[in-house]
């Protein structure tokens, strides 16, 4: 599983939800929460967690811009997670109190 993963499922549920299928849409984009938290996403910016807990399955980034891809990955999920369920009726599947993040 690589972040290529997570983007992936990421896209496929912008495109479905430019199609106006706002169910499917949703179910994509979790698919997306859900391989972010396996890749330890969630907890990039978090100054409380080791750099072991978060890259229990990433290889530590190379250098910035490969870090930075990863946090804007997890930060376009987030935000798409709080829309498509303000669209949908239904509940946010990215929990607050697990991304704690310095100043962003």
């Amino acid at each position: 599983m690589t972040l290529a993963h997570v983007q992936t499922w990421a896209l496929t549920a912008l495109y479905e939800a430019e199609l106006a299928t706002p169910a499917r849409a949703y179910m994509s984009n979790r698919r997306a929460i859900a391989l972010s938290h396996m890749l330890g996403l969630h907890k990039l910016d978090n100054a409380t967690t080791s750099a072991a807990e978060v890259f229990k399955m990433l290889k530590p980034p190379k250098n910035f811009v490969e870090a930075e891809e990863r946090r804007r990955t997890f930060w376009y999920i987030y935000f798409s997670d709080r829309w498509a369920s303000a669209g949908s009726g239904q509940t946010s599947n990215i929990k607050d109190d697990e991304v704690r993040s310095e100043g962003v």
